[in-house]
């Protein structure tokens, strides 16, 4: 409710005992170790002069060994990248999606289906920001996941992680297939694999499923 309610509401010209009943709030998630760094990011118009310490605390929660700690700061990027006041961390945005992209470019395991997840609903939504980096770090991050996730060359990895992630991946890779497709642009080698991998009559159903539906609910 903090989040989606109350922050948009509020700017760096509210009244000051609005602000510093947030200010608590804050530290009290922190202070009773409660996930804090989304909330912080949806702060992030409303504490300008607090931008650097929430970006790196964003940086220091995507390297956490803890899966709810780098989950969070992935939501925190989305946040702030749907946050409609972002206009003046303008350069904190670049490094935001590079933070994203590089996530996914080095298959960092804790958190990585969530960043895919992330980068999908990013790009749907956002769909302007996949540019430059950010489009270069996934291409690369969904081609490696092609080799990796492959069950024939690769079976020593847990099945069931390797279906999630290769599920991720392949529904990203058809929301990028769409967003090339809208602008008349060639499709890179990589989501013409994915392609062909969710066509693959010896692909698991769970994978092919991915495209096919998502196929089928936007030409309905």
């Amino acid at each position: 409710m903090l989040i989606k309610v109350v922050m948009p509401f509020l700017s760096s010209e509210s009244d000051n005992d609005l602000k510093d009943s947030v200010r608590r709030l804050l530290i009290e998630f922190a202070n009773f170790g409660l996930s804090s760094i989304r909330a912080e990011g949806a702060s992030i118009h409303i504490f300008p002069e607090n931008v650097e310490k929430i970006i790196s605390n964003i940086e220091d929660a995507l390297i956490s060994i803890s899966h709810d700690k780098v989950v969070d700061g992935l939501m925190a990027i989305f946040t702030i990248l749907q946050n409609p006041q972002k206009s003046h961390i303008e350069s904190e945005i670049l490094k935001l999606l590079n933070l994203l992209g590089q996530k996914i470019k080095w298959r960092q395991k804790t958190g990585l289906v969530s960043a895919l997840n992330i980068a999908n609903m990013l790009i749907r939504e956002e769909s302007r920001l996949f540019a430059e980096e950010l489009e270069d770090s996934i291409l690369t991050g969904l081609r490696r996941i092609a080799d990796e996730t492959n069950f024939e060359i690769d079976p020593d990895l847990n099945f069931d992680k390797k279906l999630e992630l290769r599920q991720s991946a392949a529904c990203l890779a058809y929301t990028i297939y769409q967003n090339y497709s809208n602008q008349n642009k060639k499709l890179p080698d990589v989501i013409q694999l994915w392609g062909n991998i969710c066509q693959s009559e010896n692909e698991f159903a769970e994978i092919k499923n991915e495209w096919i539906h998502m196929h089928d609910k936007n030409n309905t």
